[in-house]
């Protein structure tokens, strides 16, 4: 029995041995960033319906009735059916909150309707139509950008690459070298957002000026942090 005891320990603290052992690997850790800026070319919204009746199917019917109003301006404006993402709607007791006791008032239906759309320049007219509708609010623009991803890896990967020129030049100062990678951390950011800027003058992005806005670039920004080697 004490011979499978004595096992069983030599077991549980072979791994933690290893690991041990390799902390005590000499290593240069450098941090490094780059940022890349992704060209504007999709405006993504939400569309808020909210209806209250004093009975349940009053308020679905008004919501429906809205709803489908609301998809015809999509449509008519070309929005494909895959830019358009609708929550199932939502049906809940309304109550009346700032009287005591607290009241039942009927019901509300409550849904949202997301969009991303591609025509940028139809955005202002499109939201114009929504907001003469019975709709409880239009929350948006978000700007966004279609190559977000590619552009996010090429970000992290031009970090990577300053990150071992840094370390290179740090171990040179040393009089050392740099072998192989440990042990990378990284994390892509950016400012996905209702507001763009850009890193060029304003009126180059908005040469027909038919939006209330002037279109941007998002910018995507990579941080690396790399621990190498460090050779004598």
């Amino acid at each position: 029995m004490k011979s499978f005891r004595y096992a069983f320990l030599f077991i549980l603290c072979f791994p933690f041995l290893g690991v041990s052992q390799s902390l005590n690997i000499p290593l240069i850790e450098v941090s490094e960033s780059h940022v890349i800026y992704a060209p504007v070319d999709e405006i993504h919204f939400t569309i808020i319906l909210q209806h209250h009746a004093q009975e349940i199917d009053a308020a679905r019917n008004k919501n429906r009735k809205v709803a489908h109003t609301v998809f015809d301006i999509l449509k008519k404006a070309g929005i494909k059916d895959r830019f358009i993402q609708t929550k199932r709607m939502r049906i809940s007791r309304n109550y009346i909150r700032n009287r005591h006791p607290i009241e039942y008032d009927g019901f509300l239906a409550y849904q949202q309707i997301y969009v991303c759309l591609k025509d940028i320049d139809s955005y202002d007219a499109i939201v114009d139509q929504l907001l003469v509708l019975d709709v409880h609010a239009v929350n948006g623009p978000d700007f966004k950008s279609s190559e977000y991803e590619n552009l996010a890896k090429k970000a992290k990967l031009e970090a990577l690459k300053k990150a071992r020129v840094s370390a290179e030049e740090m171990a040179a100062a040393l009089g050392q070298s740099i072998g192989k990678a440990k042990l990378i951390h990284s994390n892509t950011r950016n400012n996905f957002s209702n507001s763009a800027y850009s890193s060029q003058p304003a009126q180059q992005n908005n040469q027909s000026g038919s939006t209330s806005f002037e279109l941007g670039e998002i910018e995507i920004r990579s941080y690396v942090t790399v621990s190498f080697e460090l050779l004598e």
